[in-house]
């Protein structure tokens, strides 16, 4: 991930909404992470929490947006976002049988997602 597209991320949680990162391995997460932290508005950012756990990756901004990271061989059932992004490609990194399945279930953690 570039800072430009870390900025960006961070922009729409700032507004309140709940995004989910793919990466294509689950390695990959900490060099998003570093991102980042790499922004200065990120981590000036009032309450802001960066945490990266095994399976448990994410920045919260202070109750406001939130965005979690995931691996796209990760099991995405149960994840609900208001917006998805998928770093580098990163759904090409899967054979031709899990990537339209990723597809699908990414298309799902957009759909229950309504903010009221």
């Amino acid at each position: 991930m570039n800072r430009f597209a870390a900025v960006g991320l961070f922009v729409e949680a700032a507004k309140g909404k709940r995004i989910a990162v793919f990466t294509p391995r689950h390695a990959d997460i900490t060099d998003v992470l570093r991102c980042f932290e790499r922004v200065p508005r990120v981590v000036e950012w009032p309450g802001v929490r960066i945490r990266h756990y095994t399976g448990d990756s994410h920045i919260d901004l202070g109750g406001r947006g939130r965005i979690t990271l995931h691996s796209v061989r990760s099991n995405v059932r149960g994840i609900s976002a208001d917006m998805v992004f998928i770093n580098q490609d990163a759904d090409r990194s899967l054979d031709d049988g899990r990537h339209d399945d990723f597809h699908r279930d990414a298309r799902a953690i957009v759909l229950p997602a309504p903010r009221g």
